[in-house]
């Protein structure tokens, strides 16, 4: 919502922040060890709670919706009060709902936790982004963003993974409590990070109307609109495929809790080594070329697979 304030952007060279793009990282990372580390669990968690795996997959659902909505209140709050002590509320949020996950006795609690401790996921999803903002310059943000992507990538990698061995090993539970060791860890590591707002750039209304009306503006600005709906769409492909994978790959296909993580493991692999192709292409082709290219790519192998079935 403001422009990149002159005073810091810049100032610090990636080198000397690497500290705070790994703490940055780690946090970030939170949201997909949520997402992709209990997907192995499915049919225990069902199977425990007594429910099926439907019901399982409603978990999964109500998560995305409170991100979704998180997103749009964090960002706001972030302005107004900073970006420290959101972020630390946030994480305490997600704490406190990983523990009521860890302590769920049938699905309906489950679901209910599920979608607090996306509200709390959102904040280091949105606050580390505008740190990162405050923090770079325009040029210097980029290679940051893809730092923290490929840090980020490695989480899908090794959470399905991870998940799976917890599972057989310790139970169901013991991921929501191996979750809650993480952001408890996460918090500690926010305590130590800058305030990165520039105080003169201080949201001076919280107002439900003033921000209606900024994020009014917002959804007007065709360019933001095109970009955002290509994302959009994108993401909406990624997330059906995560919601559904582990009925579709564990289910119907029999693949083992434990070797699920490696055919998951495979997508977000290649989710990091396009994210870091995209940072070198970046420098010799415009960046709507590169869409351009992407978008086109991900429409054609969609049909394939539709036609494949």
């Amino acid at each position: 919502m403001h422009p990149i304030p002159q005073t810091l952007a810049g100032q610090e060279p990636v080198p000397r922040m690497s500290w705070l793009i790994v703490a940055l990282g780690v946090i970030t990372a939170i949201g997909p060890l949520s997402i992709d580390m209990y997907l192995p669990a499915f049919n225990d968690i069902s199977e425990s709670l007594g429910s099926d795996m439907v019901h399982v997959q409603y978990s999964l659902t109500t998560y995305f919706i409170g991100l979704s909505l998180g997103q749009l209140f964090y960002g706001p709050i972030a302005d107004r009060f900073g970006r420290k002590r959101p972020l630390q509320f946030g994480m305490c949020l997600y704490i406190a709902a990983s523990i009521g996950c860890a302590f769920a006795t049938n699905i309906e609690t489950l679901v209910f936790m599920r979608c607090l401790q996306a509200l709390g996921a959102a904040a280091g999803a949105v606050i580390t982004r505008a740190m990162v903002r405050d923090r770079f310059s325009p040029n210097h943000a980029a290679r940051v963003f893809s730092l923290l992507i490929m840090i980020m990538g490695v989480a899908p990698i090794l959470a399905p993974l991870l998940g799976g061995f917890i599972t057989v090993h310790f139970g169901w539970r013991a991921i929501f409590w191996f979750l809650v060791f993480v952001s408890t860890s996460c918090f500690i590591v926010s305590l130590r990070l800058p305030e990165t707002r520039e105080p003169h750039l201080r949201l001076k209304s919280l107002s439900f109307t003033s921000v209606m009306v900024t994020y009014g503006k917002i959804i007007r600005n065709r360019h933001f609109l095109g970009y955002s709906l290509i994302s959009a769409m994108a993401m909406a492909g990624m997330f059906t495929y995560i919601t559904s994978s582990p009925f579709v790959l564990m289910v119907l296909n029999g693949i083992d809790k434990k070797h699920f993580g490696w055919f998951f493991g495979a997508n977000a692999l290649g989710f990091v080594i396009a994210s870091q192709f995209n940072a070198r292409v970046l420098t010799k082709i415009s960046y709507n070329k590169v869409l351009l290219l992407a978008t086109a790519a991900q429409f054609l192998c969609g049909i394939i697979m539709l036609l494949s079935q």
